[in-house]
């Protein structure tokens, strides 16, 4: 077993995930306290759920629940089961490459599992303001560039918390985010605009046109308190706009982890869940509309407007010290 730490979490693993933080040592094995169990994931025999066979290539992706857990299967990697936060068995294809089966278990796998803990879970990245310590947030939809908001933010300075994957805590002293793993995924011509070299970037498995950026430097350590989150929408000009209690409970609730993958997660994870979850986020962190146009020569230009939004909330510009928070389980 080889042991990991993402999201606040001490992840024991027979399969090697170079995307993680690196291999603890005992002496920091549970970081967030000894009454945190950790997560083991192992290989096992699962049986693919039925349908599961593809016709001509194509891809099918079955997710459902079962009596112990959730499963998940894509026909070309494997069938993977998620139970009860803690455990989590792989079932790979044989010969299958084994960048794709990481791919699933740093995604959709830990977004179920962090779901079984009990975390608000949002498809989204995050960052930290270097001055308050505080955590803005990305959200959008597959391809909207949430991934590159991040990686855009952090080359003007910013700390990076994760990438693609927003679990939340919402508490009595705030909405907190635990940092996730040192990779972000970025699309070739959105590396060249952002000046990221190819030595600084990995091919995340065949046929993907995204590529992983190893964050080396200025990775949250700990867990921080979410100050802002920006819905990203398509437009001819840059604005930014605050939404109210409805307005950004609806921008919300295509963007919570269970309405990914077609809705299939939605009956897992379950309907109110959906509607309570986005209800108290809207209700917790200021939530604002970024539109922009899809133009990466105006990144530059939407950093400053994300910058000047967060100049304008008095909890940006307290004490560094105000954003950051002990580990949560």
């Amino acid at each position: 077993m080889k042991r990991y730490l993402a999201f606040g979490l001490t992840i024991e693993s027979e399969i090697p995930v170079p995307e993680f933080s690196s291999e603890l040592s005992p002496a920091n094995l549970n970081p967030c306290g000894t009454g945190v169990p950790p997560v083991r994931v192992r290989f096992g025999l699962l049986e693919p759920p039925a349908g599961a066979e593809g016709r001509n290539g194509e891809l099918v992706r079955i997710i459902l629940a079962v009596a112990d857990g959730v499963l998940l299967h894509w026909n070309p990697i494997g069938t993977f089961l998620v139970r009860g936060g803690v455990e989590v068995v792989v079932s790979p294809v044989v010969g299958v490459d084994e960048r794709l089966v990481r791919l699933v278990l740093t995604g959709p796998v830990l977004g179920v599992l962090l779901a079984q803990r009990g975390r608000l879970v949002f498809h989204g990245g995050c960052v930290t303001e270097p001055e308050s310590g505080l955590a803005v947030a990305f959200l959008g939809r597959a391809g909207a560039g949430k991934s590159t908001m991040v990686s855009a933010m952090y080359n003007s300075g910013y700390s990076m918390v994760s990438d693609d994957l927003l679990p939340l805590v919402i508490g009595d002293g705030g909405t907190t985010v635990e940092p996730g793993f040192p990779h972000s995924k970025l699309c070739p011509n959105t590396a060249r605009e952002l000046a990221v070299s190819a030595e600084e970037l990995n091919v995340l498995g065949p046929a993907c046109e995204k590529q992983a950026r190893a964050i080396t430097e200025r990775f949250a350590e700990r867990s921080s308190r979410l100050g802002a989150i920006f819905v990203l929408q398509d437009a001819s000009e840059i604005e930014s706009v605050r939404l109210q209690r409805a307005g950004a409970f609806a921008s919300l609730l295509p963007h919570w982890y269970g309405a990914l993958f077609s809705g299939q997660l939605i009956d897992v994870m379950g309907r109110r869940r959906h509607f309570t979850e986005c209800a108290k986020l809207a209700a917790a962190v200021p939530v604002y509309q970024l539109s922009r146009p899809r133009d990466l020569r105006l990144l530059s230009r939407v950093v400053e407007e994300v910058e000047e939004v967060l100049a304008s909330h008095q909890q940006f510009s307290a004490h560094p010290s105000a954003g950051s928070v002990t580990c949560r389980s």
